[in-house]
Formats: structure tokens, sequence, C-alpha cells
């Protein structure tokens, strides 16, 4: 499944707010990846773990989180186990 009309502007009162990733892992090994929703004053929240099979060559997950309800630009942020980076993404909370 993948999201049906995505949006980049919330409300404070949303519920829960997904991020959703679409990636590979070309590896022998399965590979960990983690999730941040980093807020507008530093604020991080979600700390979400992800596991991606090993040889997967395409793998769709999601995290959500419920705390980022201060106004401001957030991002969705997606980080290999050794803290590299691999994706991030502006979204907005009203």
């Amino acid at each position: 499944r993948e999201p049906v009309d995505p949006d980049d502007v919330f409300t404070a009162s949303s519920d829960r707010l997904y991020a959703f990733f679409d990636v590979r892992n070309d590896g022998e090994d399965e590979a960990y990846l983690s999730v941040t929703f980093e807020g507008p004053a530093g604020r991080s929240t979600g700390h979400v773990e992800l596991s991606v099979p090993a040889g997967a060559p395409r793998w769709r997950t999601w995290a959500w989180t419920r705390h980022a309800t201060e106004p401001g630009t957030w991002q969705a942020v997606l980080r290999d186990e050794g803290g590299a980076l691999l994706a991030r993404h502006d979204f907005v909370v009203e």
C-alpha cells in the first residue's frame, strides 16, 4: 500500500503524522534504519526503528508520531544504523 493524497501541511491537532519510505537493501544482512521527526525549535520526536530485510529490492515502510504539534517547519529524517542521513522531507504544522 502507498499513501493516498499525501500532504506537506498539517494542523497541530492532527492525531498522527505519517512518513512513508520506499527503500531497498542490496546487502546480505538485514538493515536497520531510524526515523525522527525534527521540529522548529530543535525538538526531536518519533525515534522509530525500522528494519529492511536482506536483499530486498523494494521495501515500503512507514513511521508515525503524535508529538509533532509545535507550529512551524518540521522534517521527517531517515538515517542508517551508523547515523548517516539517507533522506529528509520538510512538512509544516500550523
